[in-house]
């Protein structure tokens, strides 16, 4: 996303939203750039147009409107939870009750 927006202008922040639980996409994700006529421009150029299979939806949300915790998580490489080896661990895991000999 950030190399393909990069293309209008500078990208200041990027949060793609994720499933917490599979780590897919969300298929939204929001932008900042370093200008706010870059933005105005990507809205204009990049609304209803169709990415990868999916029609992109653009909207230019003003400073006041957009909440203080939406860029928390913003530019973070995505990195994979090891669900195997998690459901593996708790598999092997010895519980107390095999311990207490019950």
């Amino acid at each position: 996303m950030r190399a393909y927006f990069s293309q209008f202008g500078d990208v200041t922040r990027l949060r793609l939203s994720r499933n917490k639980r599979t780590g897919k996409s969300k298929h939204y994700a929001f932008i900042e750039f370093a200008s706010a006529a870059v933005a105005q421009i990507v809205q204009e150029t990049m609304d209803n147009y169709l990415l990868m299979g999916h029609i992109l939806r653009c909207k230019v949300v003003s400073k006041e409107e957009v909440h203080p915790r939406l860029w928390i998580g913003a530019n973070r490489k995505y990195r994979a939870v090891p669900r195997g080896r998690k459901a593996r661990q708790e598999h092997n895991r010895v519980s107390l009750m095999s311990l207490v000999g019950a």
